[in-house]
C-alpha cells in the first residue's frame, strides 16, 4: 500500500466524514466535515464550531 517504509513512518492517512451543509444567509449547498471543524481554534466556544461558506465568504456557528 506505501511506496517505502519513511513514507508509513512520516504520513497519515485522513478520512473526512462529509455531509451537506446549507448557509443561512446566502443559501447555497457545500460540504463540510463537522468533526474536522471541532478541531479548529474558536473564540470561548466550546459548544459551537466554527463553519466558513466559500460562497458568500461569510463565517458562522453552528452548534454540536
Amino acid at each position: 500500500m506505501y511506496a517505502s517504509k519513511y513514507y508509513a513512518k512520516t504520513h497519515e492517512e485522513i478520512v473526512y466524514n462529509l455531509d451537506e451543509y446549507q448557509c443561512p444567509y446566502c443559501g447555497h449547498w457545500f460540504m463540510v466535515d463537522i468533526t474536522f471543524c471541532q478541531y479548529s481554534p474558536t473564540d470561548d466556544y466550546d459548544d459551537y464550531v466554527k463553519i466558513f461558506c466559500p460562497y458568500c465568504g461569510k463565517f458562522h456557528r453552528v452548534a454540536i
